[in-house]
């Protein structure tokens, strides 16, 4: 029965007697101290949960099955060319495919690349190895006028995108390493300012001056030689940056502005790896995820930034893509333009000493034969 009485009055079972009052104080030590056993083993188990599904949502990025499968042709895709006649996209016949082979631990390939503007095009391309096995990472510049084993009219491996998108720019990625795209991210304009001013700028020694003007393009690069802080517009500038409208620029034209493409990279990868970053993170994430296009998974993007903490930045290097420049007559074009060859011996020997994640040598490259192009228009 229960009897309420005044408010110091206590529950009474029948009996006469209260639970409480009948405990001794060792027993209501004990009472608590297992309350907060119970307590504690309950967090613990919610701790040990968290942490077995967060380390199995943070790994590695596993090569696509089967493997390099995304070098299979793109069929069925069009473009348009400079005489507004669409122009079927072909199959290709000899693109590259990896079976049988062994990969390394820890290590994966990354294909970055900038499109310009209207996003139509790659203005640049990054193809990346992280060895995290070995703590290195390793940047490929591919040259956006590499001409590539295709049959559109346009042969320049930065018109694949506005063709058959992310897909058949990794197909011709490989066609012209050998070498298997595991994963991509696609980042525009904004996201590349966002991320250097998030970063608070970086200092940078502008190898020449930059004055240039397209208002078809709503393109306006005016950056002064000499080191200086640079903040995210400015390096937008200097990664677009071919010529000035005097038509000076670098004496080793495209190359030279790889060569800047790289050291701005790398400047700027050594600003991300500061310590000081980190308080930077969520602005950094942010910039990345608002204007990336990508195929990586958090757990994947998780797992990547906590390993390149531990790279150190003289184990981060930069190559090209081994060619040269050479004026060619397209005939389906009808005139002759500047591409950018690739060089079978040299690539497959770069390839295999710092870019290829298998254990065995990449022996094959799926690249354009010349030989029957002309360097000057027919009469």
């Amino acid at each position: 029965m229960k009897i309420f009485g005044n408010k110091g009055s206590k529950r009474i079972q029948s009996g006469g007697q209260s639970n409480e009052s009948c405990e001794t104080p060792a027993e209501k030590k004990k009472k608590t101290s297992r309350r907060r056993m119970i307590a504690a083993g309950v967090i613990l188990a919610l701790v040990l949960g968290a942490l077995v599904t967060v380390k199995s949502c943070v790994k590695p990025p596993q090569p696509p099955q089967p493997e390099h499968a995304e070098t299979d042709p793109v069929s069925d895709q069009k473009e348009e060319n400079q005489n507004g006649d669409l122009q079927e996209e072909q199959e290709d016949e000899n693109s590259i495919k990896i079976t049988g082979m062994n990969r390394k631990e820890n290590c994966f390939t990354l294909l970055v690349c900038g499109t310009d503007e209207d996003e139509t095009r790659t203005d640049t391309m990054m193809f990346i190895t992280f060895d995290m096995e070995e703590k290195q990472i390793r940047i490929l510049n591919i040259p956006r006028d590499t001409m590539t084993n295709t049959k559109r009219n346009i042969k320049k491996i930065n018109s694949a995108y506005a063709v058959g998108g992310i897909d058949q720019t990794k197909k011709e990625v490989g066609m012209v390493t050998g070498l298997p795209v595991d994963r991509y991210m696609v980042v525009n304009f904004n996201g590349f300012i966002e991320l250097v001013d998030a970063v608070g700028g970086v200092d940078f020694d502008v190898p020449i001056r930059m004055k240039y003007s397209d208002p078809t393009q709503d393109l306006y690069i005016d950056v002064e030689k000499g080191m200086q802080s640079v903040d995210g517009k400015k390096a937008v500038q200097i990664m677009r940056f071919r010529k000035n409208n005097n038509g000076t620029g670098y004496p080793d034209g495209d190359l030279g502005r790889i060569k800047t493409q790289q050291n701005f990279i790398m400047a700027l990868a050594s600003k991300l790896l500061r310590p000081s970053s980190i308080t930077k993170i969520p602005a950094i994430s942010s910039a990345i995820a608002k204007n990336t296009k990508t195929d990586l998974s958090l757990g994947e993007i998780t797992w990547l930034g906590i390993s390149i903490l531990d790279v150190d930045s003289s184990n981060i290097t930069t190559d090209t893509l081994p060619g040269y420049d050479k004026m060619l007559y397209e005939p389906r074009l009808g005139y002759v333009q500047s591409f950018y060859i690739p060089k079978r011996k040299e690539i497959l020997q770069l390839v295999n000493e710092k870019f290829n994640p298998y254990t065995e040598d990449i022996t094959e490259l799926d690249l354009i034969d010349i030989s029957g192009y002309s360097t000057y228009k027919p009469e």
